[in-house]
Protein backbone atom coordinates (compact mmCIF):
# COMPACT_ATOMS: atom_id res chain seq x y z
CA UNK A 1 0.00 0.00 0.00
CA UNK A 2 1.48 3.53 -1.24
CA UNK A 3 0.98 6.29 1.03
CA UNK A 4 0.26 9.67 -0.32
CA UNK A 5 3.26 12.39 1.02
CA UNK A 6 3.23 16.17 0.12
CA UNK A 7 6.31 18.52 0.99
CA UNK A 8 6.95 20.03 4.44
CA UNK A 9 5.29 23.51 4.95
CA UNK A 10 7.76 23.46 7.95
CA UNK A 11 10.81 22.41 6.37
CA UNK A 12 13.83 23.78 8.52
CA UNK A 13 11.44 24.37 11.82
CA UNK A 14 11.41 22.25 14.82
CA UNK A 15 7.39 20.70 15.24
CA UNK A 16 5.64 17.56 16.13
CA UNK A 17 2.70 16.31 14.36
CA UNK A 18 0.46 14.30 15.56
CA UNK A 19 -2.70 12.08 14.85
CA UNK A 20 -5.34 10.75 17.45
CA UNK A 21 -7.43 7.78 16.49
CA UNK A 22 -10.29 6.28 18.81
CA UNK A 23 -10.67 2.44 18.03
CA UNK A 24 -8.88 0.20 16.14
CA UNK A 25 -10.10 -3.40 14.68
CA UNK A 26 -12.09 -4.97 16.45
CA UNK A 27 -11.47 -3.25 19.70
CA UNK A 28 -13.97 0.04 20.48
CA UNK A 29 -11.86 0.96 23.73
CA UNK A 30 -8.67 1.44 21.81
CA UNK A 31 -6.59 5.02 21.28
CA UNK A 32 -4.44 5.36 18.99
CA UNK A 33 -1.88 8.08 19.14
CA UNK A 34 0.48 8.58 16.29
CA UNK A 35 3.17 11.45 16.59
CA UNK A 36 6.21 12.35 14.18
CA UNK A 37 8.78 15.15 13.58
CA UNK A 38 8.45 15.77 10.04
CA UNK A 39 11.86 16.20 7.84
CA UNK A 40 11.40 16.69 3.92
CA UNK A 41 7.28 15.47 3.50
CA UNK A 42 4.37 15.28 5.69
CA UNK A 43 1.28 13.58 5.25
CA UNK A 44 -1.70 14.75 5.85
CA UNK A 45 -4.84 13.82 8.92
CA UNK A 46 -6.94 12.19 6.23
CA UNK A 47 -4.74 10.29 4.17
CA UNK A 48 -3.14 8.82 7.34
CA UNK A 49 -6.75 7.87 8.82
CA UNK A 50 -7.87 6.31 5.77
CA UNK A 51 -4.23 4.69 5.45
CA UNK A 52 -4.74 3.20 9.25
CA UNK A 53 -8.04 2.17 8.22
CA UNK A 54 -6.89 0.13 4.98
CA UNK A 55 -4.35 -1.85 6.67
CA UNK A 56 -6.83 -2.42 10.12
CA UNK A 57 -9.50 -3.70 7.37
CA UNK A 58 -6.97 -6.96 6.65
CA UNK A 59 -7.35 -8.07 10.64
CA UNK A 60 -3.64 -8.39 11.53
CA UNK A 61 -2.75 -8.53 14.75
CA UNK A 62 -2.16 -5.77 17.01
CA UNK A 63 2.08 -6.59 16.57
CA UNK A 64 1.39 -6.92 12.80
CA UNK A 65 -0.70 -3.74 12.44
CA UNK A 66 1.60 -1.68 14.27
CA UNK A 67 4.72 -2.54 12.25
CA UNK A 68 2.96 -2.31 8.90
CA UNK A 69 1.71 1.31 10.02
CA UNK A 70 5.26 2.45 11.04
CA UNK A 71 7.51 0.43 8.74
CA UNK A 72 5.43 2.00 5.17
CA UNK A 73 4.95 5.51 7.09
CA UNK A 74 8.24 6.13 7.90
CA UNK A 75 9.43 4.80 4.64
CA UNK A 76 7.32 7.16 2.18
CA UNK A 77 7.59 10.05 4.72
CA UNK A 78 10.77 9.29 6.08
CA UNK A 79 10.45 11.98 9.24
CA UNK A 80 13.04 12.21 12.05
CA UNK A 81 11.24 10.53 14.19
CA UNK A 82 7.83 8.89 14.77
CA UNK A 83 6.66 7.27 17.25
CA UNK A 84 3.00 4.75 18.19
CA UNK A 85 1.18 4.71 20.89
CA UNK A 86 -2.08 2.43 21.16
CA UNK A 87 -3.79 1.72 23.88
CA UNK A 88 -6.85 -1.10 24.62
CA UNK A 89 -8.94 -1.08 26.93
CA UNK A 90 -10.25 -4.62 28.07
CA UNK A 91 -13.89 -3.69 29.24
CA UNK A 92 -14.28 -7.81 30.11
CA UNK A 93 -11.13 -8.31 32.23
CA UNK A 94 -10.27 -4.36 33.19
CA UNK A 95 -7.19 -5.28 31.55
CA UNK A 96 -4.98 -2.56 30.00
CA UNK A 97 -2.76 -3.33 26.79
CA UNK A 98 0.07 -0.84 25.45
CA UNK A 99 1.85 -1.18 22.25
CA UNK A 100 4.45 1.53 21.77
CA UNK A 101 7.08 1.73 18.91
CA UNK A 102 9.63 4.39 17.41
CA UNK A 103 11.68 4.48 14.52
CA UNK A 104 14.16 7.18 14.08
CA UNK A 105 16.74 8.44 11.24
CA UNK A 106 20.35 7.26 12.76
CA UNK A 107 22.02 9.62 14.57
CA UNK A 108 18.73 11.92 14.77
CA UNK A 109 18.71 13.96 18.27
CA UNK A 110 15.70 15.35 18.68
CA UNK A 111 15.93 18.65 19.70
CA UNK A 112 14.87 19.68 23.96
CA UNK A 113 11.96 21.94 22.61
CA UNK A 114 10.30 18.86 21.23
CA UNK A 115 11.06 16.47 23.91
CA UNK A 116 8.96 18.28 26.08
CA UNK A 117 6.41 18.15 23.31
CA UNK A 118 6.49 14.25 23.47
CA UNK A 119 5.94 14.21 26.67
CA UNK A 120 2.64 15.82 26.28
Amino acid sequence: MKLAVKPNPLKGKNALLCFKQEGLMQFDHARVHFSYIPDREIVEQDVFKKFSQKIAESNPSLEDFSNQLVETFYHAALPFYAKLDIQIHHKETGEVQRLQTVEKQPKYKIPEEVQDLLKL
